[in-house]
């Protein structure tokens, strides 16, 4: 809403300006140009910030909260790492990939043994996740059992 507010006060300063000029073609440019030059230089400045930060392309990834990084720090750290590595961008996207992957890990060394992560060569691999190939697909409203 600020936004468009903004732009209605430089319309209304850009027609004010250009009937200031009393019917010149030239005073009325030049009296328009001001505004104008004004409203690209910010909107050029605005692109740049959005595009350096990742907001125009969906590329910023979502910050984790600070009490997870607090009580959790060697988890969330590797949360946060595996998040950047596949480009994962929602902190609620990450924690159920997550999930998955210790799920995933949890019935192999049910299946194999708790020296799975050692032997992780030898198991046969899967085509997706242990909790898609059982149609178990997690989501954040799922209760953990």
């Amino acid at each position: 809403m600020l936004r468009w507010t903004a732009w209605a006060f430089v319309a209304a300063t850009t027609y004010l300006n250009v009937a200031a000029a009393h019917g010149s073609p030239t005073a009325a440019v030049m009296h328009a140009a001001m505004p104008i030059l004004f409203v690209t230089v910010i909107e050029g400045i605005r692109h740049l910030i959005r595009q350096h930060t990742g907001l125009a392309t969906g590329t910023r990834i979502e910050r984790i909260p600070l009490s997870r990084w607090l009580l959790a720090p060697r988890t969330t750290f590797l949360l946060a790492r595996r998040m950047v590595l596949w480009h994962v961008t929602s902190y609620q996207d990450g924690l159920a990939l997550e999930y998955q992957r210790l799920l995933a890990v949890s019935e192999l060394q049910q299946a194999y043994g708790p020296l799975v992560l050692a032997l992780a060569r030898a198991a046969p691999r899967p085509t997706g996740t242990a909790a898609h190939a059982r149609g178990r697909a997690w989501h954040p409203g799922h209760a953990t059992a």
